[in-house]
């Protein structure tokens, strides 16, 4: 229980960390700058979308500035990309890693991958975990997944075994840097073997993921 606390806090501090560093800085040809974090860039139109520290969405067109400093939102962040990312959970196979392509066309989707391994935290044997899903994006970045995999492992007949099932789960991936993400999800599990659907545990996700290609 320990170690899944200090994963959850170190996850804490570097979403708090990332929303901190994450700013852009906009020079207009006027002469004056305006800071904020850039949420959308339409080359069509010629313009961004500067959302503010207070909430505030602002529109800049592109012979307004003069130059953009900080991270500049890349068009592919929702878009088709794979990616591989390390943490902790359901997905991730306990304590592991985990595959991803997200693919956006009419209905953004994506399908992963996970293998990890269950510690012998408690003088338990270690064992070998995996789970795969498919996540459906229901607005930007927040999605619905269902996964069935290894969800527990339990003591059984004077033996340990891991326990296949189900899950559903609603998380997010937030880009908090051009190819760098934070994962995090929460959910229920249902054991598979049984005659009746029932809620048998609560499942999380944390992790952080890295888009790969050159995109």
């Amino acid at each position: 229980m320990k170690i899944k606390l200090l994963i959850i806090l170190i996850f804490i501090s570097l979403f708090t960390y990332s929303q901190e560093k994450y700013t852009d800085i906009v020079y207009l040809a006027n002469g004056d700058r305006v800071s904020g974090m850039i949420i959308d860039r339409n080359d069509s139109a010629q313009l961004i979308k500067l959302n503010l520290k207070k909430n505030e969405v602002i529109t800049i067109y592109y012979d307004e500035i003069s130059r953009i400093e900080g991270h500049q939102i890349n068009k592919s962040d929702n878009k088709t990309y794979k990616s591989l990312g390390i943490g902790f959970g359901n997905s991730y196979g306990e304590i592991g890693l985990l595959y991803q392509q997200k693919i956006d066309s009419k209905i953004a989707w994506a399908y992963h991958l996970g293998i990890g391994i269950y510690p012998d935290f408690y003088g338990v044997n270690p064992a070998i975990w995996y789970n795969a899903g498919l996540k459906l994006y229901t607005y930007k970045w927040v999605y619905v997944d269902v996964t069935y995999g290894v969800i527990e492992r339990n003591y059984y007949r004077e033996a340990y075994k891991n326990e296949l099932g189900t899950s559903l789960l609603i998380g997010a991936d937030w880009f908090i840097y051009n190819k760098i993400g934070l994962n995090a999800a929460f959910g229920i599990a249902s054991v598979s073997d049984r005659e009746k659907v029932a809620v048998d545990y609560l499942v999380i996700d944390i992790g952080i993921f890295i888009k790969l290609g050159k995109k």
